[in-house]
């Protein structure tokens, strides 16, 4: 055995041995019991134990709250005689909450990032600090001359600090407390990833079922009524607004409100670049203000209507166009809106922008439907529409065993009226008589204008003899109509010859019922005018220089006059 040294050494007295005993055994100077006689295998063990559960439970802990009470739990057997604090980072990042530990009193309070920045600068970490008046402002009851602060972060990221007072510390200690530090922290980073998950998908699944609720909206104004109260109930807000930009992408308009009054709504126009919502649309950037006052990107008195001086105004955008403003203010508990506030708007607002866009696209696609199968002068369907819809007609009705009317309008002597009265006042006639026929109709029949001072219309589901009723209140109608327009009464400037046609009596295709109701019209035309005339079997109608204008051409143009 020789050569060896320690226990194996021959000749090793026994005095010796415990003393190599006692250097196996020998624990850094910072820790509790280090201060004192060295204590025995029999209370070092108990106390390692004791420190491999809490780091077992650390391990295993499920929420942030109970790994930073394993922490404090963890550095409390460690430092018991050593006056300590830490510092745990807020959710939304802006502060830390401060508390005491090893017999240190502090009471706990959040503390501003900025107020903490010197302290926790890079270069003033791990080496003792000097207390001055400032940092015993802030760590208030501690009789101390230092402190020694360690950074707990992961990744790079700050998640919060252990500080110790007056403690004097060697290579062990340094070992132990990096240990403790970056276990807690991988522990509360892991927790962190964790919680993001769960709230991504949590949010994913709450995006989609509004999603589902905003393609349900019947309406442009209960589309921006569910947004705006998704949004506030999400960052429970009590009041805010939707804004749109206007169709000359110079100005916003509000288009819903919540917890502000209509007046304002009705009122509120905000050029670009003007005000806080007019700034977020320019910019096409969020605004996240804390207090309307302090912040010098807004640096204006609060408004009385509102409760705190805290708001979001978010843009809503998609590839960078920026179709609104959504605006929040006024949280229930009256706290200051928060990073995290920010984001999850900022998600809902894609989704929010997504709806709004395909809205005005549908809006934009019916107007231009709407364009292409409607008279610009008068409002009403035009004859492409009237033939289309005349055909899904005929076949309904075939299939279902059901009849229906077809009505052919004609003014009287329309192009006199227009040679003495000029052709202003000519369409201004036929926006009238439109407005009648359309008034004596149901919302299911269809009137359309199937020429120059020719209409149509469609009865769904209208026997001949309630058709023929229908077309005698049209006839009055017109006839009272243009009568209001002569000075002391007296006849109508303008009258008009109906022709009543019948499915399948009259016809059982839509160019057969077409050809009978316009046979009618020229029936009521050769009696006299200004009078309803349904189709009698037989009837050849010579033309008559009184027969002018579209119809008369329309009806050469298909070899009906003989």
């Amino acid at each position: 055995m020789a050569g060896k040294s320690g226990y194996y050494q021959r000749g090793t007295q026994p005095a010796e041995r415990n003393d190599g005993h006692h250097q196996a055994m020998r624990v850094p100077s910072g820790l509790p019991w280090n201060k004192g006689p060295v204590p025995t295998l029999t209370k070092v063990v108990p106390r390692l134990a004791r420190t491999l559960n809490i780091l077992s439970q650390l391990d295993e802990s499920r929420s942030v709250s109970e790994t930073v009470f394993l922490s404090r739990k963890l550095l409390d057997s460690f430092f018991a005689r050593t006056p300590l604090a830490t510092g745990w980072r807020s959710e939304d990042g802006s502060s830390f909450s401060l508390a005491g530990g090893g017999g240190f009193p502090l009471e706990r309070q959040a503390v501003p990032e900025a107020a903490l920045s010197d302290l926790l600068a890079p270069n003033k970490m791990k080496r003792p600090l000097k207390l001055d008046d400032g940092l015993r402002l802030l760590f208030k009851g501690v009789h101390a001359q230092t402190v020694t602060n360690f950074p707990i972060a992961s990744c790079g990221v700050s998640l919060g600090f252990l500080s110790l007072f007056d403690c004097k510390l060697q290579e062990g200690d340094l070992l132990l407390i990096e240990l403790i530090t970056s276990r807690v922290a991988n522990r509360l980073m892991l927790l962190k990833k964790e919680q993001e998950r769960a709230v991504q998908m949590e949010l994913s699944s709450r995006l989609m079922s509004l999603a589902g609720t905003l393609l349900r909206s019947e309406s442009k104004e209960g589309l921006y009524r569910i947004i705006l109260d998704s949004a506030a109930e999400m960052l429970s807000a009590c009041q805010g607004s939707v804004m749109l930009v206007d169709s000359d992408g110079l100005s916003l308009q509000v288009v819903h409100t919540k917890g502000l009054g209509s007046e304002i709504a009705r009122c509120q126009r905000v050029q670009l670049g003007v005000g806080i919502a007019g700034r977020v649309a320019e910019s096409g950037a969020a605004l996240l203000v804390r207090d309307l006052e302090q912040d010098p990107r807004t640096a204006m008195r609060n408004r009385s209507r509102f409760k705190s001086k805290s708001l979001i105004s978010i843009p809503l955008k998609l590839n960078e166009k920026v179709l609104g403003v959504l605006n929040l203010s006024d949280k229930v508990n009256l706290s200051a809106f928060c990073e995290a506030d920010l984001r999850l708007l900022t998600s809902f607002s894609t989704l929010a922008s997504l709806m709004i866009e395909r809205a005005q696209i549908q809006e934009e696609t019916c107007r231009l439907e709407q364009l292409s199968c409607t008279d610009p002068l008068t409002g009403t369907y035009n004859r492409r529409f009237l033939n289309a819809r005349l055909e899904e007609e005929v076949n309904r009705s075939r299939r279902q065993g059901l009849e229906f009317t077809l009505l052919f309008i004609d003014l009287d002597l329309f192009k006199s009226y227009n040679d003495r009265f000029g052709h202003l006042a000519g369409d201004e006639a036929l926006k009238a008589i439109s407005e009648v026929i359309k008034g004596n109709l149901r919302d299911m029949d269809i009137v359309a204008r199937f020429g120059g001072e020719e209409f149509c219309v469609l009865l769904p589901g209208t026997s001949c003899s309630l058709g023929e009723a229908v077309a005698e209140r049209i006839r009055q109608g017109i006839e009272r109509r243009m009568s209001q327009d002569r000075e002391g009464g007296g006849a109508a400037l303008l009258t008009a010859s109906l022709g009543v046609a019948c499915f399948p009596r009259d016809g059982e295709s839509a160019a057969a019922l077409l050809n009978a109701s316009d046979t009618a019209l020229y029936q009521a035309k050769a009696g006299g005018r200004n009078k309803v005339v349904s189709v009698q079997p037989g009837f050849a109608f010579v033309a008559s220089e009184n027969r002018t204008g579209s119809g008369l051409n329309a009806a050469v143009r298909l070899g009906r006059i003989i």
